[in-house]
């Protein structure tokens, strides 16, 4: 089974939608989850390469499982259509609204975790929202 273009992208945590971005990567979700590690940094989740559901928008709570969206295909040509979903601490000294995957990369402001090592896979792909 492949994850393609139009599959369903669920949320990995219950959270709220904190941005969205258009950018390189087409359309970004960026969601916190209320969980928060020794330091005070808070757990996010990063998705991209997504279209997201219409009833996702900015301060919307998203339940673990439910869609948030379905894989788009991303903007450059020759490259197969797939979801980046990337997890991370986000130290409090960083505003949510200032969350890119610019921030994300360089720095100690985003903690990145191995998302394989963190899901328990327990969803299926759909073919439609």
């Amino acid at each position: 089974m492949s994850l393609g273009e139009g599959s369903v992208v669920p949320a990995i945590y219950n959270g709220e939608v904190t941005r969205i971005v258009d950018d390189f990567l087409g359309q970004s979700l960026f969601l916190r989850h209320g969980v928060f590690d020794e330091k005070g940094a808070e757990l996010y989740t990063f998705y991209g390469h997504t279209e997201l559901a219409d009833k996702v928008c900015r301060g919307a709570e998203v339940m673990e499982g439910e869609p948030i969206g379905s894989i788009v295909r991303p903007p450059r040509p020759g490259i197969p259509s797939h979801v980046h979903i990337s997890l991370g601490w986000v130290q409090p000294s960083i505003d949510p609204d200032t969350l890119d995957w610019e921030v994300i990369g360089p720095g100690d402001s985003v903690t990145l975790i191995d998302p394989l090592e963190a899901i328990n896979c327990t969803y299926r792909v759909l073919d439609h929202l």
